[in-house]
């Protein structure tokens, strides 16, 4: 097996299932309480995201990457104790500073954001920002000795605490006749919990592994700040490119509540629109899991690779992942989308929204393919190339949504993002293209992508002619089981028989 998958399979096989336990519990919530309460959290959560990215800036990435390099070239262990500790403090100062920017501009970033309705699940959500990134230091910490395991126990962790409260929290409150806005708040509770149970479960394993980081005696003032220097001129750039997909749904929970008023929706009526929209972002967070859990193993492996001058590995290796991301997307894109109506049917209950979501399944596609592409760029050295191209696909959305949204509803605004994503692969390929030679449609790719859409007309079938799966949520719900164990088995097939294909050409 691969170094890369041999050293990373537990992590990315625990964070996908982590991811996927984040995605889908936006499915039972939207049926307990509805689109209006999906939409408030879709709105305000994505400010979060960003702002915790911003509270650690890219440190724990950095983290990773410097004492990975740092094993490689030295075996003196003061220097990774030094860059941890100053990491540490970094973290604390960050998130606290946030959170506290966050608390103190609540009303005019509710504003913004839609309304009063949304302020009391920014201040509730912004607590956890006192935690995570202290948390986020540790798991950089366990990556950057490629020891993926503790990582991957603490984000099961969190995902599980953080998701069974907030869904106790959204029933209980449900069922007493809170309004939304109240329950959007209180149920953020989660999120902090969830955090601190992870970070002591990662603070028993700091103690129990034994990692050469001694703990700091006293405090050197000149190492602190050369430690800080570095970690931040790492961090920075890398910030860029891990705050675009924060940045994104951010532009979306700025923009399309002024564009969907400007459209003629009236503004208690947002959240609700927004919650619609918000079943697409489901969709392509489940399509994208597999490239978001390979992300953070990536980064330090290719980055060793990089600094022993092996480039032949490092081709060979973005090459075989970037085929993977792409076989369990771009065939989920395409079934997806041509089986929208009982999909949307067993997860949301209705047909709400169809052609929104359709748009935001194949930008799905493109994100798996931009996440993987930028983390790659950043391992290389890249840093700054890609965070210009993450700029510029940020814009783009930006002018895009402010232009078309009041004309076109939320069309635009999921068109817009399927654009802005696209343009950033595209942007991101050229630069591995001529630095790698590293081929974005092969043609054993295309090949599974025609295929692919072959096999979506043939499961078509029954709801085109019969129109079983359109009928009940029941029968919805057998139709979309049905064919996501088909796919399921058909994507195993394959990935066997290719790598048993692979080892016999050897």
């Amino acid at each position: 097996m691969h170094p890369l998958f041999k050293g990373a399979l537990f992590l990315t096989v625990a964070s996908a299932l982590s991811k996927l336990i984040g995605s889908l519990f936006r499915i039972p919530m939207q049926n307990i309480a509805g689109d209006e309460l999906l939409g408030i959290f879709s709105i305000v959560y994505p400010i979060y995201m960003l702002t915790l990215t911003l509270s650690v800036a890219g440190i724990p990435i950095a983290v990773s990457k410097l004492i990975s390099e740092k094993r490689m070239y030295s075996s003196d262990n003061t220097s990774i104790s030094s860059i941890f500790h100053t990491a540490r403090l970094l973290a604390v100062l960050f998130g606290i500073s946030c959170f506290l920017a966050i608390w103190l501009f609540a009303s005019p970033l509710s504003s913004l954001l839609g309304g009063e309705q949304t302020r009391f699940a920014l201040v509730m959500v912004s607590a956890t920002l006192i935690i995570a990134p202290y948390m986020a230091v540790y798991r950089g910490y366990f990556q950057g000795f490629e020891m993926m395991h503790q990582t991957a126990i603490s984000q099961i962790i969190e995902q599980i605490f953080r998701v069974g409260i907030m869904l106790l929290v959204v029933y209980i409150l449900v069922g007493i006749d809170f309004s939304y806005p109240e329950i959007a708040g209180w149920m953020m509770i989660g999120s902090f919990l969830g955090a601190g149970i992870s970070l002591i479960y990662l603070l028993f394993a700091y103690r129990r592994q034994p990692l050469p980081a001694s703990s700091w005696k006293t405090v050197n003032w000149a190492q602190l700040k050369a430690d800080s220097t570095s970690l931040l001129s790492l961090a920075i750039p890398i910030a860029f490119g891990s705050v675009s997909f924060s940045l994104m749904p951010v532009v979306d929970s700025l923009t399309i509540p002024y564009g969907l008023q400007q459209f003629g929706i009236p503004a208690d009526k947002v959240p609700y629109a927004f919650g619609v929209y918000s079943r697409g972002i489901v969709f392509v967070q489940v399509i994208t899991m597999i490239a978001a859990s390979l992300v953070t193993p990536l980064i330090p492996h290719l980055s060793r690779l990089r600094a022993a001058g092996d480039l032949v590995t490092v081709q060979q290796t973005v090459s075989k992942i970037i085929f993977i991301v792409q076989l369990t997307a771009w065939p989920v894109v395409i079934i997806s989308a041509l089986l929208i109506t009982p999909l949307n049917i067993t997860l949301f209950t209705n047909t709400s929204g169809n052609s929104v979501i359709v748009i935001l399944i194949f930008s799905g596609g493109f994100l798996a393919l931009a996440m993987l592409s930028t983390a790659v760029l950043q391992a290389l050295g890249y840093e700054k190339q890609a965070a210009g191209f993450v700029c510029i696909a940020i814009v783009s959305k930006v002018i895009g949504n402010l232009i078309f949204l009041p004309m076109y509803g939320l069309m635009a605004a999921a068109s817009m993002t399927l654009f802005s994503y696209g343009l950033l692969v595209i942007f991101n390929f050229f630069l591995l293209k001529r630095h790698l030679n590293v081929p974005l449609f092969p043609v054993s790719l295309r090949i599974i992508l025609v295929v692919s859409l072959c096999l979506g007309f043939i499961l078509r079938l029954p709801m085109s002619i019969w129109k079983i799966g359109v009928n009940s949520r029941i029968e919805a719900f057998l139709y979309s089981l049905a064919v996501g164990i088909f796919l399921i088995i058909t994507i195993i097939a394959f990935l066997f028989f290719w790598r048993k294909s692979g080892k016999q050409s050897k």
